[in-house]
């Protein structure tokens, strides 16, 4: 690995490849007995280079959730809502949104079911006139199951007449 040196260190950068049982071999000869193919002294290392455990995948987190136009808005508009979402891992997301309010009889309904897309139109109506709520449910299909979300966010919105 070195040769022949002074130095009393040698540093081994290992790789995935080296993983597992091994041993570290050092002869020592001070050039006054043995010679350059000998060594007057050895000394023998058994050690275990050990793998890395894989990286823990992590849930996404919704970090935003906003309107393409501020409210109040008229009934009639259609507002894009746009989710903020971070996966640390880069994993697919997929979102879930919700509307709750007058049109809904202020009960959740799902609007898109789950899609890939982080973009949701809502396309207003007078029964729609009033507050609602807008919810996104995001999951990247590794931790919360389809009836479920890793992370969410909620906005309130108010459309009049």
């Amino acid at each position: 690995m070195t040769g022949w040196t002074t130095s009393n260190q040698w540093t081994w950068w290992t790789a995935s490849s080296d993983i597992g049982t091994s041993q570290a071999n050092v002869w020592i000869r001070d050039g006054k007995h043995a010679g350059s193919d000998s060594w007057d002294s050895y000394q023998v290392r058994d050690f275990t280079v050990i793998g890395s455990a894989p990286a823990t995948n992590q849930p996404p987190t919704a970090l935003g959730l906003g309107p393409n136009k501020d409210g109040p808005r008229k009934a009639g508009m259609k507002i894009k809502w746009t989710a903020d979402v971070r996966d640390p891992d880069g994993d697919q997301i997929y979102y879930r949104f919700w509307l709750k309010g007058p049109s809904t009889a202020n009960g959740w309904k799902d609007m898109t079911g789950w899609t890939a897309n982080k973009q949701w139109t809502w396309h207003t109506t007078a029964s729609d006139v009033g507050t609602s709520q807008v919810n996104v449910w995001i999951r990247d299909g590794n931790h919360a199951g389809s009836d479920s979300w890793d992370s969410y966010q909620v906005k309130d919105y108010t459309i009049t007449w």
